[in-house]
Parts: structure tokens; sequence; C-alpha cells
């Protein structure tokens, strides 16, 4: 195999898999737009992980443990997380097994190298929170003094309590689990659909979002089997989004109880009649700001996502000393919109670096791409 293959191939969307894009979007006729040389994108795939982003945002701004009746709002928006495991999977089903059918090793090794890279941010950020004394040491020294303890906190699950950005090492751990599953991709249905029989037994937290992964990856065999294109899908699309949002309204009050599939199966509903929300918004958008903002989200959705946890952990230090006299929901609003704005301008500002510097550019590329 070549160089120039090799290179060719990576450049087709590779960026997608990070907080990658969903089924639902891919139905939709895609808008292809060039950016870089040899690399398209589809705009409805970077307007649906965009949604997804703001949508983080909304959750990561409540501060429960301050506002305990705000934790209403978390629990709206919680599909979040799953999502884009869901989001994930479907790339790789979408975009990449059809290619590993012919570069099966060059497919395999590029998700493999990518889940190494998120498993690596995830370290090297809670590694500097750690530093900084956003987190206590000691916590995590007692969480994890016995062999049950560091088991349960970073095997079973990465506890959300003790790191930040997990959803970054639950993303790395499934594009590892997938790289190395479609190197056989004659199988890799098969995998999926075992990876998820094991988490109906095995109901533990990681395997949650490694099985959100593989069913992302199985919604999106369809697709990748057919490519249909059909301008009355986003008609058909809409009619769904009622049906959608009624079986995950009649499910969620018990989802908890639920068996471990049937969360799986609400979590997936949730997920689609969202990412169907975002598309039909970005499609029908009269606002130019709304239809350029979201697909530069999306574009890029991983240091957008870094940034703003950074962001609302500066905000939590400037603006709760005045919460008493903001309120519960003036503080909220403050604090979400701040973050919606800076998130903006430092993906404005990623977005020119990586087209005016070609530093930052091979940068950006050795580290997120």
């Amino acid at each position: 195999m070549t160089h120039h293959t090799s290179t060719n191939m990576r450049r087709r969307g590779d960026s997608e898999v990070g907080l990658a894009s969903g089924g639902l979007v891919a139905a939709c006729r895609p808008r292809e737009e060039p950016h870089g040389q040899g690399e398209h994108r589809v705009l409805e795939i970077d307007a649906a992980r965009g949604g997804l982003v703001l949508i983080m945002l909304v959750y990561h701004c409540v501060f429960s443990d301050v506002f305990p009746a705000l934790s209403l709002v978390k629990t709206a928006v919680s599909f979040i997380h799953t999502a884009f495991l869901m989001m994930a999977g479907f790339l790789c089903g979408w975009h990449y097994l059809p290619r590993a059918f012919q570069q099966p090793a060059v497919v395999s090794r590029r998700l493999v190298v990518r889940g190494m890279k998120l498993l690596v941010i995830f370290t090297l950020t809670n590694a500097v929170l750690y530093a900084v004394g956003y987190h206590h040491t000691t916590r995590l020294v007692d969480a994890c003094s016995s062999v049950s303890g560091l088991i349960d906190h970073l095997l079973l699950r990465v506890d959300g309590d003790l790191f930040t950005f997990e959803i970054l090492a639950y993303i790395g751990l499934f594009l590892i689990l997938a790289g190395l599953a479609i190197r056989f991709p004659t199988h890799f249905l098969t995998v999926s659909l075992a990876v998820i029989a094991v988490y109906s037994i095995f109901p533990v937290s990681t395997l949650r979002f490694v099985s959100c992964g593989f069913v992302g990856v199985l919604s999106s065999w369809p697709f990748a089997a057919t490519r249909m294109t059909s301008d009355a899908r986003p008609k058909l699309m809409l009619a769904l989004i009622p049906l959608l949002l009624a079986i995950h309204t009649a499910a969620k009050l018990s989802a908890e109880q639920s068996s471990p599939l049937g969360v799986l199966g609400i979590r997936y509903m949730e997920t689609v009649a969202w990412l169907v929300s975002f598309v039909l918004l970005y499609r029908v958008a009269a606002s130019q700001s709304l239809a350029a903002v979201l697909p530069l989200l999306g574009r890029y959705s991983l240091l957008a996502y870094i940034g703003q946890m950074l962001i609302i952990i500066v905000l939590r230090r400037l603006v709760l000393p005045y919460s008493e006299a903001l309120g519960m929901w003036g503080t909220y609003c403050t604090v979400l919109v701040s973050a919606i704005i800076g998130t903006c301008i430092g993906t404005m500002l990623c977005d020119r670096l990586q087209k005016t510097s070609s530093l930052f550019a091979r940068t950006y590329r050795a580290v997120f791409a």
C-alpha cells in the first residue's frame, strides 16, 4: 500500500470520529463543503455534532452541588453522553467499515491510534486539573487504595467525581475495541451484537458506554449498505420526531428500573429524536449565523468539548461568589450564556488559525485528528 493512498484515506473524514455524528444525520441528503486539500465534510453531520456540543454546555453549566433543584436540567439532557458514543459508532460503521473491506490494516490502525490519543488527552488533562488543585489528590488515593476500589473507579466505571472529561475515556476505549474488531470486517457487525449481549449480562458502566458505540455501529448498517439520499427523507424524519419523543417520554419514567437493553433502547430513541431535530433545524434555519455556527462547533467538537469544560471551571470560580444575588436561574443563565459565547469564540479562533497557520494546522491534526 502506498503512502499516498493511506494519506488520502485519513483525510476523508477521519476527524469525524472524536465526538462523532449520528446515524439519522446521514439519512439526510448530505451537503459537502470543501475543507482543505482533498477533504470534504458533510455539513449535516457537523451541524448535528455542533448541536450536541451546545447540549453538553446546557448539561455542564448545572452546578447541582450548589443548586440541587437544577438537577432536573441535567436529567432532561442526560442522554448526551451516550449520544456521543452512538454517534462515534455510527461513523465507524458508515465511514470506516466500507473502507475496511479494502484496507483493513490501515482502518484498524487509524481507529486504534485515535482511541489511544483520546486516552492520552483524558489522562493529561486530568493530571493538570489535579496539579492545579481542581481535584483533590487525597480523594483519588482513598478511592483507589484497594484493588477493588481501583477496579471499580478505573475499569468498571470512570468515576465522574474523580475525573473530568470521562466521556473521552469511554470513546477512546470504544475506538480501540472497534479498531481491533474492524480488522476482520466481515465479522464486525457480529462483534457489535456480541458486545451488546455481554452488556445485557454484566451491566457495568464501562460496558454500557462501549455498547452504545456498537449500537451506533448497528444503526449505521442500512445507510452504509445503501447510501440512500432521497429528498423525501427530511420530511419522513420530521414525521418520526413526535413518535420518537412519545416513545421516549413513556419509557423514561421507568428507565432506571428497566433491563439493561431497555435502557439502551431508550437512550437510542432519545438520541435519534435530538439528532433529527438538529439536522432539520440546520436545514431550515433562516439565520445564516446559526447555519454557520453549528457546523463549526461540530467540526472542532473535541477541542470545543475540552475548551468548554475549562471555561466552565473558570466561570464557576468567577460567578459563584455572586450566586446569592443572582439567584439560581440568574447564576445558571449567566454561566451558560458566557460559556456558549466563550466556546464559540474559541472555536472560530481555532478555525481561523487552522486556515492561516500551517504550524497550528499540523499541530491540531497531530493531537486531535
